[in-house]
């Protein structure tokens, strides 16, 4: 039995994939006397190598303009850019009907309507953040067995998985950012609603033979809808 005083924090943060590693990102960068975080995740955290969270496969990930500006704000885009590439123009058509929606960054005075970047490289951005950041730990290689309800906050039970100790935290908030097959908000009694709509969605990296000029195009058909975005690695 582990008999040390619990660790005592302000935000406890599970998961360090793309929402947890953001949120702990953009707490400490704006805050001017930042909260004490703690981020606590399974999967290995890596400095320049590929990320090891399951959500940094290989998809990629579409950013709006507002959220260039978001990680512009955290310091991130120079980095994030390097390998992002830039949505110009929008084509949207439904299909057997006439007419078309099309959108141009030139024409809205701005650099570009959004961009895509591959969830490896986000999350090797995010991740080399995450190790570099101050005023914050970063368990990984550990996983939250319990969580318990106090009337001063929340105590959680945390094992790291390279040896199986166990220690205690006491925080006054706990962020579930584990992905919506949470364990823990099951355990917790958090009810959730789901709506199956019997559907299959297929994503892909496809190679086209000419380059695709940084446009996106988004079809609607009677089977569902069809989306490309561009993409240069």
């Amino acid at each position: 039995m582990n008999n040390k005083t619990p660790q005592q924090i302000d935000i406890l943060i599970v998961g360090a994939g793309m929402v947890g590693s953001a949120l702990a990102c953009s707490i400490i960068s704006s805050c001017e006397n930042p909260p004490k975080v703690m981020v606590v995740e399974p999967s290995k955290v890596l400095v320049d190598e590929q990320a090891c969270q399951p959500g940094f496969d290989v998809r990629s990930t579409a950013l709006s303009a507002g959220s260039k500006d978001w990680f512009q704000s955290l310091g991130l885009w120079e980095e994030l850019k390097s390998k992002a590439t830039a949505i110009k123009h929008i084509h949207v058509s439904d299909q057997g009907k006439f007419g078309s929606a099309r959108m141009n960054a030139d024409e809205l005075n701005v650099d570009a309507l959004g961009y895509v970047v591959e969830n490896p490289w986000l999350g090797r951005v995010l991740n080399n953040a995450l190790v570099n950041q101050g005023n914050f730990s970063l368990q990984d290689r550990c996983q939250i067995e319990s969580l318990e309800s106090l009337e001063t906050g929340v105590l959680a039970k945390l094992k790291h998985l390279d040896n199986n100790e166990c220690e205690e935290v006491q925080c006054g908030l706990v962020v579930l950012a584990e992905g919506g097959r949470s364990g823990l908000a099951e355990s917790l009694g958090i009810n959730r609603f789901q709506k199956p709509y019997s559907q299959t969605a297929v994503i892909a990296n496809v190679v086209t033979e000419k380059f695709h000029q940084n446009n996106a195009y988004e079809r609607f058909t009677e089977k569902g809808p069809l989306a490309l975005l561009p993409l240069t690695t």
